[in-house]
């Protein structure tokens, strides 16, 4: 987990970005791990604030709000062979990039 050091003039907090990463013994607990992170995170077409992304892995999705081209609270949540990782930005205000965090998200996909 990343946290600015010093809170933004005027911020609610510091930001935080964080990294999770899974990787499995096997592809039966790759499918079976990928299962529960996708049914506790509500990945799925017509869930609110949340939309396949491609380009990331071998499944990913975008779980998040865009306001104004900027991202506050929202995630990158991925899958590629016997792993999966969920990228997540905590700035409670609408100041981080999405394409950044995307771009982020095909290098830690890429490193699997």
């Amino acid at each position: 987990m990343y946290e600015e050091v010093t809170a933004r003039p005027n911020s609610l907090g510091p930001g935080r970005i964080s990294l999770t990463v899974n990787k499995r013994g096997s592809s039966a607990e790759e499918n079976s791990g990928w299962a529960r992170i996708k049914d506790v995170r509500h990945l799925e077409p017509g869930q609110k604030n949340v939309t396949a992304l491609s380009g990331v892995g071998d499944e990913a999705w975008w779980d998040g709000h865009i306001e104004k081209g900027k991202i506050g609270v929202a995630g990158i949540i991925a899958r590629k062979g016997n792993s999966d990782f969920m990228l997540d930005s905590m700035v409670i205000e609408y100041v981080g990039s999405p394409d950044a965090l995307k771009a982020i998200a095909k290098r830690v996909a890429g490193q699997l």
